[in-house]
Formats: structure tokens, C-alpha cells, sequence
């Protein structure tokens, strides 16, 4: 979970917020959903999907991002008229996109009006697409557009031609528009009883095959004369029908929702056999090889050479849910999920796995300094093992020690880790919260009662702090974890995520569906915001940032005003923030998203090589000095900070600084230029903790 100081020290450049840059890092080479797969040979193929997501490979299973669409509408149907010329358009708004070099870079040439949601082109001049109450046809490479066919309120969708003049159109009823003239004139025909087309795909001049929506549930209807009439296949699809693919009169696939099922007839539609159950997929492709690619609502791109009767993943990483992160610096970093704990040595620009155990439920890490972390969650007695599990590092990773094995049956889980200093630790679980004062050896047990799941604890000092979770739980302890005290317990499933403290009465509550919650004294009572939260972290006691549903926002005044600087570039759900230096944030969440953000607005003055957990008082250097040293230290929270210096008869020499300063790291010089050579003390006194160290003057 998150400190008050994040270990590093922040300066604003309190000048105009820049557009932020995002960088997919999990998984790969992005996570939105794909919404249609485009293949036009075995080597050549694109998937687009929402927010901008455009993948492409050049041999048929290596998948890039394209990086020439700058764009973060959602993108619908894709056309490629050879490897190198192709069109795109949105669906989340009006605009038509093309590319002349395979999709290295892509020109906006089109804005309609209207959204759009399906392009096709005979050739590089005549196209058609359909969108929101439009039917459009272009002769000149989709430069310009002229309506074909308007009937507003209707959803135009897919589109199929067999030739340059025979095609049809579906809508969002069940309606299909077919024509005979290459898209001039159109007439309308009714596919059975359905009420809505999913997925329309022809195969002849007389074939065709629809996925529907009916009273019962989904269903395939088939024509054979055209369109004119329909028919019900005699098929019971399980679940919703997320795409279709035929391809020819006799051959066909149907996915569904239920287990990713995929569904195969040889037979025209007579018979339907399930041949595997991989993903749901939202478009599909097949060609005459039985090669089959697939694209999914995780992002992902699969490939069978088999017809659809296997299937492997061609794209990279992990789509299992982020549930905590911690980076120990700019460059290493951890990150937990369903059976994995995941670490990066380079900022996150690839992830590996650190420790596998399908097991377990990895909740939370936390790392204390570069060797010292702990990892919680918990273990289902599915797995012949019940309650919480605790695994520590003492050697950054390297190796992992489950220190509290299978756990007792009656502590359900753990779902949160805080590090007060490397030996005070406290856990948050499924009704208890625990606490150690030997850095995790043992553990002493606290139980609240039937509660529900504490996801956050947070100590302003060794006495107070605060722990909130699901549903809606809001604890406060002034005795440093003996006790708990319950500020809100209802049962309206709120899921408070994520407390933070700035000093002894400003607070914030962060959680789903749910504005960000503030208090001001003490976490006695708590107010709305207009602000969506689900992270939250302050670099000092006064520059903080806030991960929302919709992005990112940046305080400059310790939260009173949050300021919006940068648009999520996702709509899965991101729960989880950290930042390690001046300009780089990371955050992840569902689907097992990781991106790294970054804001060229700020200027880092210095980075800590640790997090800031309790006091520091470290060595001065140079030592032995002549005449002046430099003394550094670190404090976790606002606190006034006492520093003076002794002689070897502990006679007070000088006070270099007594004064309110806020949490972070702090470096002062001492010139001792008018004493003589000797031995002296320095002190730190700060938020009840002194610390006093040697120094040595050689003249």
C-alpha cells in the first residue's frame, strides 16, 4: 500500500499541464479489447478495438501496436485492399482513417457526422461503410462519402459482398439491407423472428448466416435463397453469441460466451459440434487452410492451424487482475495478481514471473527497502490448504518464504500489507488484522469481529492510524494496532480501497463506485467529493495525485482542489498507482493492465534509494571533514524536525534547524570552521524520535 512519501521528493513546474504520455507494459502490445480481426494472407493481419487499440503482424504471429493512429476513440471495422493500402473507422465517433504503408502511419481523410462501425472496398476507390443511421458509398478512396441508403435510428453494421455488386447490410433490429448495384440502391428484407442481428456473413449470392438475438436467447438463422427468407438452425448456443465466421456454404464456427466455446459445422448448419473452449472471441477468421485467428475481449490475438480445434496465445503477458504493486526504485519493481507474483528490473518495460503458484491469491506486496518485502493473499481449501498466506523476501526478490503457511481456517484472507519500519508491519484481512514486531517472523492476531475485508491500513505515527474495506468499514486505532474503534460500519457494499493521512486530521478514503471521501478531523467524520478515486498518493504533505475511473488527477494543495491532467487510455478498471521518480507513474488493474505514465510537467529535485517508512538520521559525509559536512535525514510524515550539534562534553554547539517540515528527505551543511579538531554529536529530534550520531573534525 501507499506511504505518505513514495521515496522520492517532488518539484512542481506549476506551469501549463502537457498531454501525458502512457505506455503499455502488460500485457502486450496492448490490453483493450479487440473488437474485429482483418487477415489478408497467412503473413498479413490487423485487430483493432477501444481506445485506439490498432495491433498488426507482417508474418502471421508477431503482433506490434501501430503507432501511426494517434487516436483514443474506439475503432471499428477494418479493410486492407493489399499489405499496404487499408482504411479504419471509429466507432466512438465519426472519423475515417487510411494508410498507404501497411499502417506505419495513417491519415485522417473523413469526418461523417455520424458514428461509424463497418468499412469495406472493392478496390482502392469504391468503398461502403455503414454507421448510425447511414449507409455510404465513396469513389474516390474514401475521400469523400455520399449517402446510399438513411433511416435514422437504425444501426447500420455489418457488411458482406460475394462480388463487386451483390451484398447485404445488417442492422441492430432485424433488418437486412441487400443490394444488387454495388451499394446504389437498396432494398429490405426481415431475418425471421429475431429482433436483433449480432453477426451477419454471406458466403454466395444465395447463402448466408446470421447470429440473432431472439425472445429464447440467441440463435443462427441461415438463408438459402439470398436473404429473402430465413430459417432457425436447430443449435442451442450456451451463453450469448460473441461472432461467427463462415467459410464457405458447408463450413463454419459460432464462439460463445459461456467457457469461450467455439462451435464447428461441416455440414451446411445441420449439426453443430463443440471443438474447443478457449476465449470469447469478438471476431474470428478463417482461411481455406483452416487457419483460424481469433481476436478476444482481453486483447488478446489467437491462432489455430487445426480448423479452430487448438488454439495459442501470439500476443504477450498476463491477464489476470493487478491487485498490488511496489517499487523498490525507478527501475525495480513488483507487482501481485491471481498465482503470480511479478517483478521488473528495467521500469517496467518487461515483466517476468518472480514467484508461480496457482494456489494462491497474491493480494498485496510491499517492500520496506531494496531487500526486505512482504507479499499476502490467500489460499482456497480447494488446494488442501485455508486462510491467509504470508510470504517474505529478505534478498529483493530472489527468493520468497511462506512464513505463515496455509494459516489458521478462521482467518479467511489477507487482502493488505503496511510497513510501519522494517520490524512493524500490519496486515489487513477477512475479519483480523495482524501485526509484527520482528519483521514478519511472528505474528500477533486481532480479531475485529465479523466485519468483512480490510484492504488499507495506514499509521500517521506509532500510535494512530486507520484501516477501511468491504463493505464500507472504517476502523481507527490510537494504541498503535492493540485496539480498533469503528468510525463507519454499514452494509451497502461500498468497497473503500485505500486510506492515506497527511498529518493528524486531513485524510482521504479512496474506493469503488464511490467519490473520493475526505476528512478533516481525524477520521472522525468524512465528506463526498466531486472527485472519482480509487488510488491515492502524496509525493509531500502537499503535491499528491489521484488515479480515478476516467485518469489521473494532481493536487498542488494538499487536496483541496484536484486538477485533471491525463485521460486512462483504458476502460478496465484501474485500481493500483505508484510512482518512483519526477515524471514516471505506474498503474494496473484488470485484465492484468500495467502502464507506465509519464508527465514532463515535473522536476525531480532528488530520489531516495528506499521508501520513507519511519526516521532516518544517516551518517555525515565526509567523515572525518574539514571544515564543513553534510548531515541527511528523512521523516515519513509533517512532523517539526530538531537537529543540533554537541561536543564531547555534550555541550550544545549550534541548533542547524528547528523547524515544521514536511515528509521527505532533507540534506543540510555543517561548517565548523571556527572550532577546533575533535570529536563531536549531532542529533535528530523529530515526531518523537531522537537519534544522535559521531562525527570527527581533522584540522
Amino acid at each position: 500500500m501507499k506511504s505518505l512519501v513514495n521515496g522520492i521528493l517532488f518539484t512542481l513546474l506549476l506551469t501549463q499541464i502537457c498531454f501525458a504520455q502512457w505506455f503499455w507494459q502488460n500485457p502486450l502490445p496492448q490490453g483493450n479489447s479487440l473488437t474485429k480481426i482483418f487477415v489478408l494472407d497467412s503473413t498479413h493481419a490487423w485487430a483493432s478495438g477501444n481506445f485506439g487499440a490498432l495491433i498488426y503482424t507482417v508474418n502471421g504471429a508477431d503482433w506490434n501496436s501501430c503507432q501511426g493512429l494517434q487516436s483514443d476513440d474506439n475503432l471499428g471495422g477494418i479493410f486492407f485492399i493489399s499489405s499496404e493500402v487499408g482504411w479504419i473507422v471509429t466507432n466512438s465517433s465519426d472519423k475515417v482513417y487510411r494508410t498507404t504503408n501497411g499502417g506505419n502511419s495513417w491519415e485522417p481523410i473523413s469526418s461523417l457526422g455520424f458514428n461509424l462501425n463497418q468499412i469495406y472496398f472493392f478496390d482502392e476507390s469504391n468503398g461502403i461503410l455503414t454507421g448510425t443511421g447511414h449507409i455510404a458509398k465513396s469513389l474516390d478512396g474514401g475521400l469523400s462519402w455520399q449517402n446510399v441508403y438513411d433511416l435514422n435510428g437504425l444501426g447500420f453494421k455489418d457488411i458482406s459482398f460475394v462480388d463487386n455488386n451483390i451484398g447485404w447490410v445488417s442492422t441492430s433490429t432485424n433488418k437486412i439491407l441487400h443490394t444488387n448495384d454495388g451499394g446504389i440502391n437498396w432494398e429490405m428484407q426481415t431475418a425471421g423472428e429475431s429482433n436483433a442481428i449480432i453477426a451477419m456473413q454471406f458466403t454466395s449470392d444465395s447463402i448466408g448466416w446470421a447470429a440473432a438475438g431472439s425472445s429464447s436467447g440467441d440463435i443462427i438463422l441461415k438463408t438459402s435463397n439470398g436473404g429473402e427468407d430465413w430459417n432457425q438452425l436447430s443449435f442451442d448456443p450456451p451463453g450469448d453469441i460473441t461472432s461467427i465466421f463462415y467459410l464457405n456454404d458447408s463450413t463454419g464456427w459460432v464462439n460463445t460466451s459461456i467457457y469461450g466455446r467455439i462451435f464447428k459445422t461441416t455440414n451446411s448448419g445441420l449439426t453443430f459440434n463443440q471443438i474447443s473452449s478457449v476465449a470469447n472471441f469478438n471476431s474470428m477468421w478463417f482461411d481455406e487452410n483452416q487457419n483460424g485467428w481469433g481476436a478476444d475481449k482481453l486483447g488478446r490475438v489467437l491462432f489455430s492451424q487445426d480448423g479452430g480445434y487448438n488454439w495459442t496465445v501470439q500476443t504477450d503477458g498476463i491477464h489476470r487482475s493487478i491487485t498490488g504493486t511496489s517499487f523498490i526504485d525507478s527501475s525495480k519493481g513488483f507487482a501481485t495478481t491471481f498465482g503470480y507474483i511479478l517483478k521488473t528490473t528495467n521500469s517496467g518495460v518487461s515483466w517476468e514471473t518472480d514467484l508461480w503458484d496457482d494456489t494462491y491469491w497474491f493480494y498485496d506486496i510491499d517492500f520496506y527497502d531494496s531487500l526486505n518485502g512482504i507479499a499476502v493473499g490467500w489460499c482456497d481449501e480447494t488446494f488442501n490448504c485455508s486462510g491467509g498466506i504470508i510470504f517474505k523476501t529478505t534478498n529483493g526478490g530472489e527468493d520468497w518464504d511462506n512464513v505463515y503457511p496455509g494459516g489458521y481456517f478462521d482467518v479467511y484472507g489477507f487482502y493488505s500489507y503496511y510497513y510501519m519500519s522494517k520490524d512493524t508491519g500490519y496486515i489487513g484481512g477477512r475479519d483480523y488484522i495482524l501485526k509484527t514486531t520482528n519483521g514478519g517472523d511472528s505474528w500477533n492476531e486481532y480479531y475485529l469481529g465479523s466485519f468483512g475485508e480490510i484492504n488499507d491500513i495506514f499509521f500517521i505515527d506509532s500510535l494512530m492510524g486507520w484501516a477501511v474495506g468491504y463493505p464500507t468499514i472504517i476502523l481507527k486505532t490510537t494504541d498503535g494496532g492493540s485496539t480498533w474503534n469503528t468510525i463507519t460500519y454499514e452494509t451497502d457494499f461500498r468497497n473503500y480501497r485505500n486510506v492515506l493521512f497527511l498529518n493528524h486530521n486531513v485524510g482521504f478514503i479512496t474506493g469503488l463506485e464511490n467519490d473520493l471521501l475526505k476528512s478533516t478531523d481525524g477520521g472522525l467524520t468524512w465528506f463526498e467529493t466531486v472527485y472519482p478515486a480509487d488510488d491515492i498518493m502524496f509525493a509531500d504533505s502537499i503535491n499528491g495525485w489521484l488515479l480515478g475511473s476516467n485518469g489521473m488527477y494532481r493536487t498542488t494543495n494538499s487536496g483541496i482542489s484536484w486538477q485533471f491532467i491525463a485521460e486512462a487510455p483504458t476502460n478496465f478498471h484501474l485500481t493500483e498507482m505508484e510512482a518512483k521518480s519526477n515524471k514516471y507513474f505506474w498503474v494496473a488493474g484488470a485484465n492484468g493492465i500495467i502502464l507506465k505514465y509519464t508527465d514532463s510537467t515535473l522536476t525531480t529535485i532528488q530520489e531516495s534509494p528506499y521508501l520513507i517508512r519511519d526516521y532516518h538520521l544517516l551518517q555525515n559525509y565526509p567523515n572525518p571533514f574539514n571544515p564543513s559536512t553534510k548531515i541527511k535525514y528523512s521523516i515519513p510524515q509533517q512532523s517539526n524536525v530538531l537537529i543540533k550539534v554537541f561536543d564531547i562534553l555534550g555541550n550544545e554547539i549550534e541548533t542547524l534547524i528547528n523547524e515544521e517540515k514536511p515528509a521527505g528527505t532533507y540534506e543540510l551543511t555543517w561548517n565548523a570552521a571556527n572550532l577546533p579538531s575533535g570529536v563531536y554529536f549531532y542529533q535528530l529530534r523529530a515526531g518523537g524520535f531522537i537519534q544522535t550520531k559521531k562525527m570527527l573534525l581533522l584540522k
